[in-house]
């Protein structure tokens, strides 16, 4: 009943997610990690950005880990239990493109969904994700493009369905666009510039859990 204490290195440490209980921090005592796994390679120093939401469940909160800078964008969701990664996905383009699309394809290591943003709402032709043709305008979603600087996350339940939503931004060097995406099935639900296209500086977001 308590919240806890979600925490990732940024930029020169390696991908260590660890969660803290509240309760104990409340109580003074010695704090160790109540979980603690590597999103990703032990020596990929690039950071992480993190977040919690009621992704996989209504009334539990699942590990939310967005890639941080030169890391090709992603958002991966964790379940807060088991710590099973659930979810891949590709956000939305940094300068406006198009809702993310499902594709039917699986991690080999994790059997995660992935969804992916794909220009002008065209579908990826059927088979798996290396195997696409050798074009940029399919191969490459447009949303590989922008967040050089990482993928900044917060989570709230934008479309009032019991289940929190992906409200994402981007770093430094990207337009300041503020991209929402419904966790249930990629597609965006709003999209807006936080500033003035032209200001560069990168935006933090944030969001009420219990909304």
């Amino acid at each position: 009943g308590r919240a806890d204490i979600i925490t990732a290195p940024a930029t020169g440490g390696g991908p260590h997610v660890k969660v803290f209980s509240g309760s104990d921090l409340l109580a003074g005592n010695y704090i160790s990690p109540i979980r603690s796994f590597f999103a990703g390679a032990e020596n990929d120093a690039r950071g992480l950005f993190v977040a919690a939401g009621h992704i996989s469940s209504k009334t539990s909160y699942d590990i939310i880990v967005s890639t941080g800078s030169t890391s090709t964008p992603t958002v991966r969701v964790y379940h807060g239990t088991t710590l099973e990664l659930l979810q891949v996905t590709v956000p939305p383009d940094a300068q406006g493109g198009p809702s993310g699309l499902v594709v039917d394809e699986y991690d080999d290591l994790s059997r995660a969904k992935l969804v992916y943003s794909f220009p002008n709402d065209v579908l990826p032709p059927a088979g798996p994700l290396d195997q696409l043709p050798n074009s940029k305008e399919l191969a490459k979603p447009k949303a590989l493009n922008g967040y050089a600087q990482g993928v900044r996350i917060a989570t709230m339940d934008v479309n009032r369905d019991g289940f929190h939503d992906m409200i994402i931004t981007s770093g430094p060097s990207d337009t300041p666009r503020v991209s929402i995406v419904n966790s249930q099935n990629g597609k965006s639900l709003r999209s807006y510039m936080a500033y003035s296209n032209t200001f560069y500086g990168g935006v933090f977001v944030g969001a009420p859990l219990n909304v």
